[in-house]
């Protein structure tokens, strides 16, 4: 692989995209399993231990989600600036970033403070909720600081690099917290220090890749200076999609909660959708963040016909991907089913689920799409646009179907995955209708100057 290049195949193709995303599937499902192994040992310590932490968690990870994905902005410029042979700005515009990620802490912790008596009052886990809670909110910066530092190699088309120092990461957290979970019984804080300790140390040794003598000769990496001005360039193009985010999880949140109060045979096939769905959404979130690089790295280039050449490349790879996933998930349903539920499943609920099977095929395919094509926007870094979508659009389309076909019009409980389609169609419509009308008002890609 030359080093003006993101990977040793053909510019824009799929071997290429491939080769982008496929280590970064593995990161993520490695991530997963690491979550699983926590939740594991934090059941076989106690349930009140376990649910605590479900339900911390949940207000953790909307702290957690917006300031990462407003910094993963830095995907954008540091592949933009290896495209269009600046790469001596990469260097600097990722240390904006990671001034960012350090002053997130001043943001979060004041507010998760301020929230969380309210959050967990009258709760059976207040008090460990409150522990967990508090812990990683002190440590809260350091995701968003390893985000920053991931998308320097993700930008850069190092994928390999990241998932093999992701992977011993979170092997060591999985043995962190066999030890300070059940070993020396601390439960929950065993939980929430292993967690931070195994976060802590990623972003070590990141920023030690980051600084290491061959990155700094070649992308600058040594110039740690605040730029007032770029920083806030990147924040003001990053903050919407950080706040899309928010919005999203509020929306999705309700949803959860009309599907808890109807019970039963809902939360069945919520939960029964949603055990699927930790692999599904790695693939889908993986495959985007390639795609992104490419795009941010042919905008950078000027090279247009390479910029829709990727977006091409990844729409055939999400038909590859549907038609392997229509083995398991709809020839093979009926064998799926009894082995992820924990009890032998009714007749009634194999024919429920396999219909909800179906639901997720095509949710998945709508929702990849949609974060595939909201990706030529971000890539241009139109993502005032996006907000604009989440804010006006997609948030009304995630809680209406919800509210009028379950709450008000009792849909069937195997309708749920397919009412989540609205929202990503709806959403594909805007982002379509922006993409093309922004391409017929200009001849060529956008320079990086053109704001949102």
């Amino acid at each position: 692989m030359s080093a003006s290049t993101l990977t040793k195949h053909t510019p824009g193709g799929m071997r290429e995209l491939t080769a982008l995303f496929l280590p970064l599937f593995l990161s993520l499902v490695s991530s997963n399993l690491m979550l699983f192994c926590d939740r594991l040992f934090l059941a076989r310590h106690s349930l009140e231990a376990l649910n605590a932490v479900t339900v911390a968690g949940t207000l953790t990870l909307f702290f957690q989600a917006i300031c990462i994905r407003t910094l993963m902005i830095n995907q954008v410029y540091v592949a933009e600036g290896f495209g269009s042979n600046h790469p001596h700005s990469i260097g600097p515009a990722t240390w904006q970033m990671i001034w960012a990620a350090l002053l997130t802490l001043a943001v979060t912790l004041p507010i998760g403070l301020v929230l969380s008596p309210f959050y967990f009052a009258k709760t059976e886990v207040a008090v460990l909720g409150s522990q967990y809670f508090f812990i990683l909110m002190v440590g809260n910066f350091l995701f968003p600081l390893g985000t920053v530092l991931s998308t320097f190699l993700i930008g850069l088309g190092r994928t390999k690099t990241l998932t093999l120092l992701t992977c011993i990461a979170n092997g060591f957290n999985i043995v962190l917290d066999y030890l300070l979970i059940l070993k020396f019984s601390f439960g929950v804080q065993g939980a929430a220090v292993a967690t931070l300790v195994s976060q802590g140390l990623l972003c070590l040794v990141l920023l030690i890749f980051f600084l290491s003598s061959s990155n700094r000769r070649q992308f600058s990496t040594q110039h740690c200076l605040f730029k007032p001005s770029l920083f806030w360039e990147m924040i003001k193009t990053g903050a919407p999609r950080g706040i899309s985010v928010g919005i999203n999880l509020l929306s999705w949140s309700l949803c959860v909660y009309i599907l808890s109060h109807l019970g039963g045979a809902h939360l069945l096939v919520l939960s029964f959708g949603g055990s699927i769905w930790v692999l599904l959404s790695a693939l889908s979130l993986a495959l985007s963040q390639g795609l992104l690089t490419q795009l941010s790295y042919y905008l950078g280039k000027m090279a247009e016909g390479l910029f829709w050449k990727s977006f091409r490349s990844s729409i055939k790879i999400l038909v590859i991907l549907i038609v392997l996933l229509i083995v398991p998930l709809g020839l093979f349903s009926h064998r799926l089913i009894p082995f992820i539920l924990s009890h032998t499943p009714s007749p009634q609920e194999v024919e429920m689920l396999k219909v909800t099977c179906r639901g997720i095929i095509g949710y998945f395919f709508v929702e990849c799409l949609s974060y595939l094509t909201s990706n030529i926007l971000v890539a241009m870094k139109k993502t005032v646009y996006l907000l604009k979508v989440s804010l006006f659009g997609s948030a009304l389309a995630t809680f209406l179907p919800y509210y009028i076909g379950f709450y008000l019009l009792n849909w069937s409980p195997d309708k749920i995955w397919f009412a989540n389609w609205f929202c990503c169609i709806l959403a594909i419509t805007l982002y379509l209708i922006k993409i093309n009308y922004f391409y017929r008002k200009h001849s060529l890609l956008p320079s990086a100057s053109i704001k949102a």
